[in-house]
């Protein structure tokens, strides 16, 4: 058996946060160790980060190059919600994230109507490529997004959204609260590939910079939100009403 049959029927690579490699045959090691100094020329050639995957790379590197700066966003969206007047006898259990993520998906459609659309079920979503969606979640002490698990998340969740028979790439820009929502604790940029653990965590700050110090990348602007005063005053003239005529005896 040749060389080339062996490494195609032996050994599978996972492009992950770590990648396994299974083989099967007397060379296996010496594939392992040309393999493994494979990954650390890439690395140095192309300056990925040690830690990430080429797949978070790549996906991070496409965000940036978008020019679409989502953290700024759910600031204001935290901002909105604060503000907002409903009683709270009115608000029910993820009311605030509720409300939250609508600000937000809100404040980017306003700002990157071109860019945002929704899927089958109507979760909107902002598309960063063809077939790579960005949805909008509060994220939960594990940075996963606060999902009920049906038939559609999990498809989301686990690789296998179509669309036009192509497989969509779902990452969620996320926000994450302490438990008395009066701070933010960070906002993320992750990718689920299972139901138990996000495949990698990106910190959108750090990202938002990155994209901000890149002279070749144009950040596209975002729409500030509308200010409503506390106090609104209504002015006008009242209408004269006609008295009504006598009918003629």
């Amino acid at each position: 058996m040749g060389i080339e049959s062996i490494i195609i029927q032996q050994f599978k690579i996972l492009f992950y946060n770590k990648f396994e490699i299974y083989l099967v045959g007397q060379r296996g090691c010496v594939y392992l160790i040309v393999l493994t100094n494979f990954f650390d020329k890439m690395n140095f050639l192309y300056g990925i980060d040690e830690g990430k995957s080429i797949r978070q790379n790549r996906l991070e590197s496409l965000y940036i190059t978008k020019g679409i700066n989502i953290e700024p966003t759910f600031h204001q969206a935290f901002d909105l919600t604060k503000q907002d007047a409903t009683p709270p006898h009115f608000r029910g259990r993820g009311w605030w994230a509720h409300h939250m993520n609508w600000y937000a998906v809100g404040l980017l459609r306003k700002s990157f109507s071109d860019l945002m659309d929704k899927d089958d079920c109507g979760r909107p979503f902002l598309i960063l490529d063809k077939h790579v969606r960005i949805y909008f979640k509060k994220l939960n002490n594990k940075y996963m997004p606060d999902n009920i698990v049906t038939k559609h998340v999990r498809d989301m969740n686990t690789m296998s959204l179509k669309f036009d028979d192509d497989t969509i790439t779902v990452l969620y820009a996320g926000f994450r609260v302490n438990k008395n929502w009066d701070e933010i604790l960070g906002c993320n940029l992750v990718e689920m590939q299972s139901l138990n653990e996000p495949c990698w965590i990106s910190d959108l700050t750090e990202l938002g910079e990155k994209m901000i110090s890149d002279d070749k990348v144009e950040v596209r602007p975002i729409t500030p939100p509308v200010v409503i005063p506390d106090e609104i005053t209504v002015t006008g003239k009242l209408r004269k009403t006609q008295k009504p005529q006598k009918k003629a005896e």
